[in-house]
């Protein structure tokens, strides 16, 4: 049967990813082998951000919106599933509700953000909550402590605890974000994109051609920053720029919308989960 995917969940490193489709079955794919190793079925709504694979743990977290939060068929709640095994759940969490995104902030733990409420992270392992942050819609992490929280109407960066800089946001939402090396990339919808040092110092900021934005950032093979690059006026083609300065340099074009950056492989993942070349 053929996969078209809606959302993916691609780590930082190695060749397996996570993709769920509209009937909530999710499946791990090596996109080296070009093989699919595992498939279960999750109540995982379409849209958003709701779907986190940590393959260093061997665990999957999915999420739904309608069904009363993160959860395994019919059951409502947060549930975590065994990639080791056959998709087996692990636990299950029925009290939180309608869930918008999930995302792996650290090797071990998820931050999950709700339509109200504070965002909560939680251990991936257990299922239990390790903080409650009130106001933050969204966040990104790295395993070197620096995160990015995001409120409805500012950003704010940190160095574990402490918070290194506070801005407002240039428009309504965060689309993407990236740490690496001690750096983070922003885009903003409708626009602004800027990389930040982790002490707030802001490097650069580039503007994409009017009514054009990045709708979401990879990591090339030679450990630049690369954006998607697209018109949410008129739509059309998708166009790959690397972004290392406020003068970005055009890598390619294709026609199709993508689901993510492979890491470090000048590639782009489809909903089919084949692959696009970008060298």
């Amino acid at each position: 049967m053929k996969f078209t995917a809606c959302q993916a969940s691609i780590p930082a490193t190695g060749n397996i990813i996570a993709a769920v489709n509209s009937e909530r079955s999710v499946v791990l794919y090596d996109c080296a082998k070009n093989r699919t190793t595992l498939t279960f079925p999750t109540n995982c709504s379409s849209g958003g951000s709701r779907l986190a694979f940590l393959p260093n743990l061997s665990l999957c977290v999915t999420g739904s919106y309608h069904e009363h939060g993160i959860g395994h068929n019919k059951d409502s709640g947060i549930a975590c599933y065994s990639t080791s095994s056959d998709g087996t759940r692990l636990w299950l969490r029925p009290d939180l509700k309608r869930v918008q995104r999930i995302r792996p902030v650290s090797p071990s733990a998820i931050f999950c953000g709700f339509d109200k409420g504070p965002g909560l992270l939680i251990d991936a392992e257990s299922g239990e909550n390790l903080e409650s942050f009130r106001g933050i819609r969204n966040m990104w992490g790295d395993r070197d402590g620096i995160s990015l929280r995001a409120t409805k109407k500012k950003l704010m960066v940190y160095v574990g605890d402490e918070k290194m800089k506070s801005a407002d946001l240039k428009s309504f939402a965060i689309l993407d974000a990236l740490i690496l090396r001690e750096e983070v990339w922003i885009s903003e919808a409708g626009g602004t994109v800027y990389c930040l040092r982790k002490n707030g110092e802001e490097l650069w900021e580039y503007t994409p051609p009017k009514t054009s934005h990045i709708l979401n950032f990879g990591i090339s093979k030679n450990d630049t920053v690369l954006g998607v690059q697209w018109c949410y006026e008129t739509g059309g083609k998708f166009t790959v720029i690397e972004l290392m300065s406020a003068k970005p340099r055009e890598i390619s074009s294709y026609s199709n919308k993508c689901l993510g950056f492979l890491p470090k492989r000048n590639q782009l993942l489809r909903p089919d989960l084949s692959v696009l070349d970008l060298d």
